[in-house]
């Protein structure tokens, strides 16, 4: 059985115009735009996404894309997607 896998590219918030392909777990749901913290080789590192799909692991398209992207595999992972939250003051409204 063919395993699915997610892939992403995305654009590293310190090294903007340069893409990076990352493998994210199936059904993360990440679209273009999305804040992600991602593995590099200096360690955990905020990237915005650019682009994503989910292909066959090891399939020609697999290949394809890895190969047109310019990464080298293992490829690094996604580690999770950051959300943003407004802090709640006590005693302060949602309208003020």
């Amino acid at each position: 059985m063919m395993k699915t896998i997610d892939l992403v590219l995305c654009e590293h918030d310190l090294n903007k115009g340069q893409k990076f392909l990352f493998q994210a777990p199936m059904f993360s749901c990440l679209k273009n735009g999305d804040k992600v913290m991602v593995d590099t080789k200096y360690g955990e590192r905020v990237a915005t996404v650019v682009a994503s799909c989910s292909v066959g692991e090891g399939t020609e398209q697999y290949e394809m894309i890895v190969q047109a992207c310019g990464a080298s595999e293992p490829l690094k992972k996604v580690i999770s997607k950051i959300t943003y939250r407004k802090f709640e003051y006590e005693g302060e409204s949602e309208n003020e």
